[in-house]
């Protein structure tokens, strides 16, 4: 049986900073994304206790949080999407990957939180090889890709600005930062 063949074309995935870790906040999400077209949303600095959850409209919520209590990532999927065979791989409280499927193609969204200018070095170091792993399984799993998070960097200038385009290079992954207002703002 040959597949189907994969379209990724239309998917629609954004990126949050946001500290979701009360039921307030949550709630305020929900009620930003009602009436808008989205598939999945990648969060950083989430703040929120480690857990899968179903929420209002069988959306699922994956947030992964460690010992430090200022980071998190989260990955929110749109309920349609949710019997795909869903699978999270948790890196750390900063690096974070679902794999599911979109319209015949296996995708992975990495959710990712770097360490801002006030951490030490080895924390930027270790979160860089967290999201290597991340994308080298996504290679031999034959998974199409995207990465979306808060990379604390400025993108024309520093030392953050230099890893991050030569770690896109060396994975091929473009730099979006969309300086357009988001669909929830």
């Amino acid at each position: 049986v040959t597949p189907p063949p994969c379209h990724e074309d239309g998917i629609n995935i954004f990126t949050k900073n946001a500290r979701i870790g009360t039921e307030t906040r949550l709630a305020e999400l929900l009620g930003e994304l009602h009436g808008k077209t989205w598939d999945v949303i990648l969060f950083s600095e989430t703040r929120a206790k480690q857990q899968v959850r179903i929420l209002d409209g069988g959306h699922v919520l994956y947030t992964v949080l460690g010992d430090n209590p200022a980071a998190g990532v989260a990955i929110l999927l749109h309920a349609r999407h949710v019997h795909s065979g869903n699978k999270l791989r948790r890196y750390s409280d900063r690096v974070a990957a679902l794999d599911f499927n979109f319209r015949g193609c296996k995708l992975r969204a990495v959710a990712v939180y770097m360490p801002h200018a006030g951490y030490p070095d080895e924390l930027l170091e270790t979160t860089y090889d967290q999201l290597r792993t991340a994308l080298t399984q996504e290679r031999r799993a034959n998974l199409k890709i995207v990465v979306g998070g808060d990379f604390n960097t400025v993108l024309d200038a520093g030392r953050k600005r230099a890893l991050l385009q030569e770690f896109a290079a060396g994975h091929q992954l473009n730099i979006a930062n969309a300086l357009v207002q988001q669909p929830w703002e």
